[in-house]
């Protein structure tokens, strides 16, 4: 009897392919699915579609180090064998840095995502008191501040439902940037456990009850 099973991938989404809306993001990894050769379930009734949920949509423009898709396999394939066929088939900037496989019942993406790290990246110095008021104006949380010549990092922290593209508009006007002369990524999305955050991929839902909450302690080191 086929081993039905959850692959969770954590993927990049990097060089052009920052300009594709979410829906374009979608189709591209089931067709790398498709090639991969990967066993992927689908839904039931008139329309079946393959059974792939990605986490929070991204703003056009915006890049990132760490979306997250969920894909139903009707047979158990290993993580790493997985990992290793969809990136054969992937684009450069699609490219999947992790795989696991996930309890059926682990609470899904989109209702388990609360948080997320941005990193801005602008080709000027900008004072860290003007950033700082430029964060606190849209209830961002300041993480830190990088500089290296003639530019200037910031990482910041928002709740996963800030409408991103209105609050870029505010800090743009607010530090009196060019629109052309700055980068957006996203550099972390977190699940909160028992008031700690954790990455999505390495969420363990034996130590979860049905609701998503711990039952013991999940270990968090610090990265973003």
């Amino acid at each position: 009897m086929a081993d039905i099973m959850k692959l969770r991938l954590k993927f990049a989404e990097a060089g052009d392919m920052r300009w594709l809306s979410h829906l374009e993001i979608t189709r591209a990894w089931r067709r790398i699915v498709s090639r991969a050769g990967l066993p992927v379930a689908y839904s039931e009734g008139f329309s079946p579609h393959p059974k792939i949920a990605l986490s929070p949509a991204l703003a056009v423009g915006v890049g990132s180090e760490a979306e997250y898709a969920d894909i139903v396999l009707s047979d158990h394939v290993p993580a790493g064998e997985a990992l290793d066929r969809v990136n054969f088939c992937a684009p450069m900037g699609l490219r999947a840095v992790a795989a696991r496989a996930m309890d059926l019942r682990a609470p899904t993406l989109g209702s388990s995502i609360k948080i997320v790290d941005y990193r801005l990246v602008v080709a000027r110095e900008l004072p860290e008191a003007d950033i700082a008021t430029a964060l606190n104006s849209i209830s961002a949380s300041l993480l830190r501040v990088e500089h290296g010549g003639k530019r200037t990092a910031v990482i910041f922290r928002l709740p996963v439902e800030a409408k991103l593209n209105t609050l870029i508009l505010s800090i743009e006007e607010s530090l009196e940037l060019q629109s052309t002369l700055r980068t957006i990524d996203r550099v972390a999305q977190w699940v909160l456990v028992d008031d700690s955050l954790v990455d999505p991929i390495d969420l363990d839902r034996p130590g979860m009850d049905e609701n998503g909450k711990a039952q013991r302690d999940i270990n968090f080191d610090g990265r973003i």
